[in-house]
């Protein structure tokens, strides 16, 4: 699992570079109405800033749960009326509350590394579904990681800042992220 301390120094510059959430909020509603049509509840885990939240709010009740404090406090700052938790995906509990749809979205599956972490963390999403409720996931897939490290780094501009990204092959079929980001400061 990712330690907490990547996120925590790169929260502030997170939305600028991944973007607003819309288009992953939009397909992932989209994929909860086709298989939940009367869903009201979502949780997301590793909900970050509650950029996909923030738009599933339009029509769901939703909850968002993250292992890094910088990350809910932005998220915090987007849905203040939203429950959100501070939680390790993989070994979360929030009781006996339960949602219609348990949602993992930006790839942040990936951050598991483990089968029995996997095991854990669905068995967990499945402890806290409703019954006929859903878990909807994306991943970076192996063939997509290979092409990611077999390229170059490349640069992201953002607003005044700059971020080089580099991946590069780890070890036994992990990836390593290298992300560098230099904040314009006057």
């Amino acid at each position: 699992m990712l330690t907490n301390s990547f996120y925590e120094t790169r929260a502030p510059f997170y939305d600028s570079v991944v973007g607003d959430g819309r288009e992953i909020a939009r397909a992932t509603g989209q994929l909860i109405e086709e298989r939940r049509p009367k869903a009201k509840t979502v949780l997301e885990l590793g909900c970050g800033t509650g950029s996909v939240l923030k738009h599933l709010s339009e029509h769901y009740d939703v909850t968002g749960l993250d292992a890094s404090a910088s990350m809910l406090t932005m998220a915090r700052d987007t849905l203040p009326e939203a429950p959100l938790f501070q939680q390790d995906m993989v070994d979360f509990d929030l009781g006996a509350q339960s949602f219609d749809a348990v949602i993992c979205v930006f790839d942040s599956i990936n951050h598991v590394l483990t089968f029995t972490g996997w095991r854990r963390l669905f068995s967990r999403a499945h402890t806290h579904l409703n019954e006929g409720g859903v878990i909807v996931f994306d991943i970076n897939t192996e063939a997509k990681l290979e092409h990611l490290a077999a390229g170059p780094s490349f640069v992201h501009e953002f607003d005044d800042n700059l971020m080089i990204m580099g991946v590069s092959a780890g070890y036994r079929g992990t990836y390593l992220w290298n992300l560098k980001v230099f904040e314009h400061v006057e």
